[in-house]
């Protein structure tokens, strides 16, 4: 049996169906994206780690014809989150400071004092360390107590956006924020200036767009001259946004189209822009596996809740940051695949990730793992 074989899971064509798709039924999409074969490969980019899940859970590489390679990008928040900010969550847990986090942050493995360690590691020996599901949930369990809590908030665009919500609100004198937030398209810029990555076409994020709304993506198509769609996360829509990819390909056309219709509009998320803007500003992060990027991170303008300033806390990152072996810097950049690594499914599991990118559902190592790897 071939991998692609082995990357069908599908139970019912039928599945793929939804009122969003412009040509009728799934096998029509899949006819006509076949009969558009530009006679070379194209390459085209899922940013999104949750379209990267749906692809892989799905199959959807399976049943696309061989000249089309579909790669991940760096859509994954945890997976790029900066060990620097880890080790100082882990360093307040250890001073007896409860942090709360998102569950996918939990295990993400980090070098810290010569070992391998995470957050979960860290809790098994004592540091304070508690998941939560919402920065609500974070408020929730700081008012109901006297002790100290930061809250490790982690995310792209959509979950900074609760944040600023939070912010909005008020915290407790006993809670602080320590963030890891960041913008994507500034990431998706450098990948388009790398030439080893080549892209042909941009498959643009869904949930992201709702907050930043369509028109963030639009300079794609127009400065770069890259194909962009932004997409929804059936298995209808995906294949819709590649049928559409592909139709601009072979038209020579580069223009941005959105078949999230109803859930993305031109301007996103006005409410949500304006507090990220009212308790955030934006400057250079450092995205792991990558580097540092301009004007790719959100910051705290309030220091009286930033934990790194409460705390006295240095938040230091490096290159080289992954372990030996991995390859999660080459996955995140779109220039290799998850079976490509030499420590994928081996040495590296979900329930021993030597990456981040095997952590999170978002990663595209872990949805490889579960859904496309060959057996072991």
């Amino acid at each position: 049996m071939t991998h692609r074989e082995r990357e069908l899971p599908f139970l019912n064509w039928k599945n793929f169906l939804t009122g969003n798709i412009m040509v009728t039924g799934v096998m029509e999409v899949l006819e006509n994206i076949r009969k558009m074969n530009p006679g070379r490969k194209i390459k085209i980019m899922n940013f999104c780690g949750t379209h990267e899940h749906e692809i892989s859970r799905h199959g959807i590489r399976s049943v696309l014809p061989e000249w089309i390679e579909l790669i991940a990008g760096p859509g994954c928040p945890v997976c790029v989150c900066g060990e620097g900010e880890i080790r100082a969550a882990i360093e307040l847990a250890s001073r007896g400071i409860n942090v709360l986090t998102y569950g996918d942050m939990m295990r993400v493995p980090i070098r810290m004092n010569g070992n391998v360690t995470s957050l979960e590691k860290a809790r098994a020996t004592g540091a304070k360390v508690r998941v939560v599901t919402s920065p609500l949930d974070a408020l929730s369990i700081a008012t109901k107590s006297n002790e100290d809590f930061v809250f490790f908030s982690v995310g792209f665009e959509t979950t900074t956006a609760p944040l600023a919500g939070l912010l909005e609100r008020g915290v407790p004198d006993n809670l602080k924020i320590l963030t890891a937030h960041k913008l994507t398209p500034p990431a998706l810029d450098l990948l388009i200036k790398d030439e080893d990555v080549m892209l042909d076409g941009i498959l643009a994020p869904g949930h992201v767009s709702t907050i930043t709304g369509s028109m963030e993506w639009r300079r794609f198509a127009e400065e770069y001259g890259i194909p962009t769609v932004i997409a929804g996360f059936t298995p209808g829509q995906i294949l819709e946004a590649i049928y559409r990819l592909v139709l601009q390909i072979k038209n020579g056309e580069a223009k941005l189209e959105n078949v999230y219709r109803g859930i993305v509009t031109e301007h996103g998320n006005i409410r949500a822009k304006m507090l990220m803007e009212k308790h955030l500003y934006i400057d250079k992060a450092w995205w792991r596996g990558i580097g540092e990027i301009e004007k790719s991170g959100f910051y705290l303008k309030s220091r009286d809740i930033d934990a790194v300033h409460f705390y006295g806390l240095e938040v230091k990152n490096e290159e080289n940051d992954m372990l030996p072996g991995c390859s999660c810097k080459d996955v995140v950049l779109g220039k290799k695949l998850p079976k490509d690594c030499p420590l994928f499914g081996k040495a590296c599991t979900p329930d021993d990730p030597k990456g981040p990118c095997m952590v999170s559902s978002e990663g595209a190592c872990s949805a490889w793992f579960h859904y496309l790897r060959e057996d072991i």
